[in-house]
């Protein structure tokens, strides 16, 4: 598996093989786009290097949040995904909200809260369907003010 070499997660190739793989199947499933928020204020305020700790902390955050369910992988700068296979809407959004508390509560130096995009799969998707709607509820959960879970 192709791994981001800051955070040790699985990066964007292993994401979009892995979602690419769910649609084939055909089978249940639902994404969450998580992005941290107001992270180039951190980067800005306190430097590159307190950026990656946070970006690790988040990482090594959300890896304890999963539990080991599905792929969470680092989806680019200061976003991550998480495929969750076999689990409906509502099961998805309670665990979000489980992770996006866990980050909250994490961070001991500085405040550090998600905002998290979260779609199900249907049928007839493609990849760039599931991914535009997840990247559209995480940047309504943005316009909604920040450290939440919203569902497209």
């Amino acid at each position: 598996m192709r791994l981001d070499a800051l955070t040790r997660l699985p990066n964007r190739r292993a994401l979009s093989a892995a979602l690419a793989q769910t649609l084939a199947e055909g089978g249940r499933f639902c994404l969450a786009l998580l992005d941290i928020d107001r992270f180039k204020s951190i980067n800005d305020t306190h430097g590159h290097a307190t950026g990656d700790e946070v970006l690790v902390l988040v990482a090594s955050t959300l890896r304890a949040s999963a539990g080991g369910h599905g792929l969470l992988a680092r989806y680019g700068g200061e976003e991550f995904a998480w495929l969750l296979p076999d689990v409906d809407l509502e099961q998805a959004r309670l665990q979000c909200e489980y992770m996006r508390e866990a980050v909250a509560y994490a961070s001991e130096s500085l405040p550090v809260t998600v905002s998290i995009g979260l779609t199900r799969g249907i049928p007839g998707d493609q990849l760039a369907d599931v991914m535009q709607r997840a990247d559209g509820a995480m940047y309504a959960a943005k316009r909604a003010g920040r450290d939440r879970v919203q569902t497209a």
